[in-house]
């Protein structure tokens, strides 16, 4: 498996056709619960930048990482890209419950509920690879690092997604969980 890391100028970024994209967006917030928000950590982007450019990806599937409190505004914002919105319907999903050692869950940015899980939207355009069984729609791990995500969950995603010598597109990187994920 190959994996392509363009940490920087994701959006300048000429991406190759892949079988799989793994997209972890930097989002803004419009409404924010207790101290702190993803700008406070790292440089951020809009919706509208975000689909964008998972918009213009070739891959048969997709798992969009995000937060509970930004789903409605994405499913409206690739709502009315229309047709620009190459993905189409969100197909499934799953969440990540966040926990670290000894403590019931690491809580996250949220509007009414104090986020301590993060959804993972899988959207697919048909075809791809996929070895026999299903993945769990839940994973409970440990964050070791702020908005590290799960590795074990991502690498089952890749055994079944991709087929041996196939290509993984990580179009923001951040922290490398991906490419972890794949070794």
């Amino acid at each position: 498996i190959v994996i392509r890391l363009d940490c920087g100028d994701s959006f300048a970024a000429e991406w190759p056709a892949s079988d799989l994209v793994i997209a972890d967006p930097p989002w803004i917030y419009r409404e924010r619960h207790a101290s702190t928000t993803p700008a406070d950590h790292y440089s951020v982007t809009t919706i509208a930048n975000i689909a964008a450019l998972l918009a213009g990806l070739r891959a048969p599937r997709m798992a969009l990482w995000m937060t509970w409190p930004i789903l409605g505004e994405w499913m409206r914002a690739t709502r009315d890209m229309g047709r620009s919105w190459r993905w189409g319907d969100c197909k499934t999903g799953g969440a990540w419950v966040k926990s670290r050692p000894g403590d019931a869950g690491h809580y996250g940015p949220g509007y009414h509920w104090a986020g301590c899980s993060e959804p993972v939207l899988i959207y697919s355009r048909g075809g791809g690879h996929n070895t026999r069984g299903k993945l769990r729609n839940a994973w409970i791990e440990a964050r070791t690092q702020h908005s590290a995500k799960p590795i074990d969950w991502q690498a089952a995603m890749i055994r079944r997604w991709v087929p041996p010598g196939g290509l993984v597109v990580d179009p923001f990187a951040g922290l490398g969980s991906v490419a972890i994920a794949t070794l």
